[in-house]
């Protein structure tokens, strides 16, 4: 046997001279020819596992991806058709067009699929399924409570807050409008996430997008422990929040690619930009992955699963439409824009942003872009 897989294992130019006997001949035949039907056989059921593996991913997304949800665009759309204005409010007028701008349309539609994106994602993560009760936090426009009222169905149930009267109200409306049989009810509360007005335990799934990120630390701490209050043990949450403490251009971190004179300025701006953000508490706060995570576990939450996902790239070139957006597109509706300040604090404003557009427009720029997903159990 040992002369066997010594001949297996060499190749012809290799294996030494033996006078095999006919029978010996034909067992080493036989276990070569048994080895290699193994190998196909281990291998054709790793690519039958890898095939059903995929077939479970895809049922799982499509169980808890909701068909026919309404984007960014068609809510706003809806807004406008049944004649909807902002009336003054800057989180509705932001939610409706603000967030959009300077965008070109093919660039909005690209837009509007990276947040459905996001938005599908969390769903996953809390498996929201046929009779779920469930909770959104910071609903804006009603962009995830009406993908959540498609998958929750007839038997389940919703309640949405949000802290903007108008907003909570313009949602409500533009639900209303897009009901279809099938669907959740939904219950529209005016709150704050630390504050939700509903009973201990009284929902089962829970989900938020780009809401922590606006508040202040003991606000934040605060809103996480309301959450571990209103669900029940054994329900699901998820969650999606930039880390803009990691983000670069968040900060309008360009200044090195300036010449020595306009940097000044740019300084100034940023200076400005940063004061008035303070004063109208509406900043990005600032705040790392890691103190999310600490803020849920603290909170008593029984399973807390995180992704946070970063990207940095050394020298990208930004667009003439992502210069424009950084510059005239300010990060929230209660915070300037980089443009705008320009115009109250800067001698010539229209000649030091024409001048900053063209340094941007030539020099690669660093850029770091961070979020973080947290799902798990109550």
């Amino acid at each position: 046997m040992y002369l066997v897989r010594l001949a297996l294992n060499m190749g012809p130019e290799q294996r030494p001279e033996c006078n095999l006997g006919e029978r010996e001949s034909r067992a080493a035949a036989e276990l070569g020819s048994s080895k290699r039907q193994v190998e196909r056989r281990v291998a054709d059921a790793f690519v039958a596992l890898a095939r059903a593996l995929e077939r479970v991913e895809l049922r799982r997304r499509l169980l808890h991806t909701p068909a026919g949800a309404l984007s960014v665009l068609d809510l706003a759309h809806e807004a406008r058709s049944i004649g909807i204005e902002s009336n003054g409010d800057p989180w509705l007028a932001w939610l409706l067009d603000g967030s959009f701008a300077p965008f070109e349309p093919g660039e909005v539609e690209e837009y509007s699929r990276s947040l459905s994106s996001i938005r599908d994602r969390v769903l996953r993560g809390a498996a929201i399924a046929e009779g779920s009760r469930v909770l959104d936090v910071g609903c804006g426009i009603g962009f995830m409570t009406d993908a959540v009222r498609r998958l929750a169905g007839k038997n389940g149930s919703v309640v949405a807050v949000d802290a903007s009267e108008p907003v909570a109200r313009h949602a409500e409306r533009v639900l209303t409008r897009t009901k279809r049989p099938g669907m959740a009810d939904c219950t529209i509360h005016v709150a704050r996430a630390s504050h939700i007005p509903v009973e201990d335990e009284s929902v089962d799934r829970l989900v938020i997008r780009s809401v922590l990120m606006f508040m202040q630390p003991d606000e934040r701490r605060a809103a996480v422990q309301e959450l571990a209050r209103v669900l029940s043990i054994g329900g699901r949450y998820s969650i999606f929040e930039p880390v803009t403490s990691r983000e670069s251009l968040a900060r309008f971190n360009f200044g090195e690619v300036l010449s020595s004179r306009v940097r000044l300025q740019h300084d100034a701006v940023v200076k400005e930009v940063t004061i008035r953000a303070s004063e109208a508490d509406a900043a990005i706060r600032g705040y790392d992955e890691q103190e999310m995570i600490e803020i849920f576990e603290a909170a008593g939450f029984d399973q807390v699963d995180a992704a946070f996902e970063y990207r940095h790239t050394r020298s990208r070139q930004l667009s003439s439409t992502g210069i424009r957006r950084l510059l005239y597109g300010p990060p929230n509706p209660l915070v300037p824009s980089y443009a705008s300040t320009a115009q109250s604090v800067i001698e010539d404003p229209e000649r030091f942003l024409t001048s900053v557009e063209a340094s941007l427009g030539r020099t690669p720029l660093r850029t770091d872009q961070a979020a973080i997903y947290l799902w798990g159990t109550r």
